[in-house]
């Protein structure tokens, strides 16, 4: 049946209606990728109700997080409407990590109990640490989009270092500084050749890298670093941020020290500096800078951990758990804070009968899914089977709870 000629007109009309919504969301990504957050509001301020118009739709659109965080400002707003034209991936994984915050922190079970009392000794409200987790990583807006959304992964940087290494120093040096790298990423699962190899080396993969490197170089990139230290700069850009909406905003001081600071260069020296003090609006950061720092990293930690990525995979949920303990023996977190998470988190793990149902999925999804599938599956598995004997050793996990083998 052909369509009416009022359905003919009111098609025509969405579709008009569409594509200026497609242009103006278009003109104001690109307001977002000017990489400083005044310059983007100066350049909002050009176009009245641009701004406005990506708010309310990224509103209708997360109106769970409308309801569940009523303590946002408009300012956080507009951070936010950015932060989520800019990259949403980003975005994304600043809601998990408010969500994982929010969890724990308004839970009646003890660990709920324990962190806000911690917090109210600091100063601080519930509200002041789940704002810092949902803005944490605004400043990701400072940073050139394709170093942010890098894919290449641990093997090809491996790679491309010992193509470079060769080049640069020699053999006989770049045999010396390969195995350097070797001997940092076996020290620690945090350690990661985008911690130590120069952005640069890309170039060693091919012509399309080679002038993906020098396109940044003309940027004004320093591409001599790697790629952590590029993206690192953006903790300090988010609490610069967040100073633009409010100076006296507590969050901004949390958000700024939300990554430690001496991890990426000097792997023997991870512990935090005992005499860092930060004062602002009444709020202070000293030694291991508290509990409030803590709950941001535990939370941003393990959903970067648990994840998937464009250069990785995800891993599931207890391995994310035993390396949120490994960060706590390195001084990334308190241990007493780190074990009071993840002693809850298993607790609700097991009440959902966490391993039965992952056997059961295990099994189904071995007559749906390919064999080359399956390897990736089972591999989930017996990371999860490894990392829950290794709770079991650290007294994480008590009662004699046995996962079962696929």
């Amino acid at each position: 049946m052909e369509p009416s000629e009022k359905e003919q007109i009111d098609r025509r009309e969405s579709d008009t209606l569409s594509a200026e919504q497609g242009e103006r969301r278009a003109r104001a990504e690109a307001i977002a990728t000017l990489g400083a957050y005044p310059r983007m509001m100066e350049e909002f301020r050009k176009e009245p109700g641009l701004l406005e118009s990506m708010t309310d739709d990224l509103k209708r659109r997360e109106a769970l997080l409308v309801e569940g965080a009523p303590y946002l400002s408009e300012g956080d707003w507009r951070v936010l409407t950015c932060l989520e034209l800019f990259d949403r991936a980003t975005f994304e994984h600043c809601q998990r990590t408010w969500g994982l915050a929010k969890e724990k922190l308004e839970s009646t079970a003890s660990v709920g109990m324990y962190f806000r009392e911690q917090l109210a000794l600091e100063g601080l409200t519930v509200e002041h640490i789940l704002r810092a987790c949902l803005l944490h990583d605004c400043g990701k807006m400072c940073l050139d989009r394709a170093v942010l959304n890098d894919e290449h992964t641990d093997g090809e940087w491996t790679l491309v270092n010992e193509k470079f290494c060769t080049r640069v120093y020699g053999a006989e040096l770049g045999v010396e500084k390969i195995a350097e790298l070797k001997k940092y990423t076996d020290g620690h699962p945090s350690h990661r050749a985008i911690h130590h190899v120069p952005y640069e080396a890309l170039a060693e993969l091919g012509d399309s890298e080679r002038e993906h490197v020098e396109a940044l170089r003309a940027k004004g990139i320093n591409v001599s670093l790697p790629l952590a230290e590029l993206i690192a700069v953006h903790q300090e850009r988010s609490g610069a941020m967040l100073e633009v909406e409010n100076p006296d905003d507590p969050a901004a001081v949390l958000v700024a020290h939300h990554h430690p600071i001496d991890t990426l260069s000097s792997p023997e020296e991870e512990k935090y500096s005992t005499g860092l003090s930060v004062l602002r609006s009444g709020l202070t950061l000293a030694t291991e800078m508290g509990h409030a720092v803590d709950i941001l990293r535990l939370s941003d930690i393990y959903d970067a951990y648990h994840s998937a990525r464009v250069y990785k995979p995800g891993h599931p949920s207890l391995a994310a758990y035993e390396y949120l303990l490994k960060e706590a023996d390195r001084g990334v977190i308190k241990t007493k804070v780190a074990e009071a998470w993840v002693k809850d988190s298993i607790a609700n793990l097991d009440k959902e009968e966490y391993f039965t149902s992952l056997a059961d999925y295990v099994e189904q999804e071995e007559l749906a899914r390919s064999p080359e599938d399956m390897v990736k599956i089972t591999q989930l598995f017996a990371e999860e089977h490894a990392a829950h004997e290794k709770l079991c050793a650290r007294g994480v996990i008590e009662g004699g709870c046995v996962a079962p083998t696929v």
